[in-house]
């Protein structure tokens, strides 16, 4: 932060001629009580020291994912269950009206009780009223007590369908995250959740709910990834595959992060525990590499297997030369990579 801006941060105030003053730079200026200063920041995950946070009031509006979760959970809800939805809406309404009847007759009670003089057991009126409501705080109670049930019974209903807005979350970062590869690529909330809940609409319908809920799963993956992809330079398109998969794997815990890392950040180490067996056509880093990977639980003993068996070896040149060597079926226990 400027310098400058140090005393009005530490609210340095001093009265000149009855007028509340404050000196920013070299000028004394007229200073209002009311006066409020906000600084925001485009920054993702911002870092403040603690002299700075002492200062001022920090307020963070980054959407969490847990956060997003529960608001396309309710817009699901709200274009599959529209009936759920209204109920839930006015049960929290009810609610709200219930307990605020409630303070009233607290704030009643103790007001009679305090208003009163002489013997309050001799008080008609003061009896007439606590019996009043006793009455309806009781009637209160109940009634909250049984809309505790009711949405109870309407959270275990809109709880089924945390997938599809789970899915559509992870999609949201995948989406969030292309500002990194390109600043022009900016996408809002708003426009996301317009075409969330087109993709709800427009995905096949099904009187099965597991089925049904697949279908607007898979609709809207391919939805965003369509939507997305007019917006992005070619070469950014097959990334954006790759980002979404990714997301899609760690979100359902399917991603190894060892494997994953390998895959990004490439071999820790230039040692081997085998020579190079192909010196004429295998080169030394891609040796390197496949020693490192086969240090990987999945991986093992891949180093081993293409240095000691001259079959695996003559399968492996015969991918390396291939035009299209990720079409190609990877030989002996390693097929199960193709």
């Amino acid at each position: 932060l400027d310098a400058s801006l140090e005393p009005l941060l530490l609210k340095q105030v001093y009265k000149q001629g009855g007028q509340l003053m404050i000196n920013l730079g070299d000028s004394a200026i007229p200073y209002h009580e009311e006066f409020l200063f906000y600084i925001t920041s485009k920054l993702r995950n911002p870092y403040y020291t603690p002299e700075t946070a002492v200062k001022v009031t920090l307020l963070n509006f980054a959407i969490t994912e847990d956060g997003l979760i529960q608001q396309l959970l309710g817009v699901v809800v709200a274009e599959e269950r529209p009936d759920l939805a209204q109920m839930k809406d006015q049960l929290v309404v009810n609610n709200a009206a219930m307990v605020k009847q409630m303070t009233e007759i607290e704030s009643n009670i103790l007001k009679l009780l305090a208003e009163s003089t002489g013997d309050i057991l001799e008080d008609e009126t003061l009896i007439n009223t606590l019996a009043e409501s006793k009455k309806t705080s009781t009637e209160v109670a109940q009634k909250l007590k049984d809309a505790e049930v009711t949405e109870k019974e309407i959270d275990e209903t809109r709880v089924k369908y945390t997938p599809v807005a789970f899915r559509a979350t992870i999609l949201y970062f995948a989406v969030a995250d292309l500002s990194a590869i390109d600043p022009m690529y900016q996408y809002s909330l708003g426009w996301f959740v317009n075409l969330y809940r087109r993709g709800i609409q427009n995905a096949t319908p099904s009187d099965v709910f597991e089925e049904r809920l697949v279908n607007v799963i898979d609709f809207f993956t391919y939805a965003i990834y369509v939507n997305c992809c007019r917006s992005l330079f070619e070469k950014h398109k097959l990334m954006f595959s790759f980002l979404i998969y990714v997301r899609i794997q760690q979100g359902d815990g399917l991603l190894d992060h060892q494997e994953y890392k390998f895959l990004l950040a490439g071999p820790t180490s230039v040692q081997t525990a085998y020579p190079n067996p192909a010196e004429d056509w295998l080169p030394e880093n891609a040796w390197v590499e496949i020693s490192n990977l086969s240090k990987l639980p999945n991986f093992m003993p891949l180093d081993a297997d293409i240095t000691e068996k001259p079959e695996t070896l003559a399968e492996f040149k015969k991918i390396y030369d291939s035009a299209a060597p990720q079409d190609e079926e990877m030989p002996g226990v390693w097929v199960k990579w193709s």
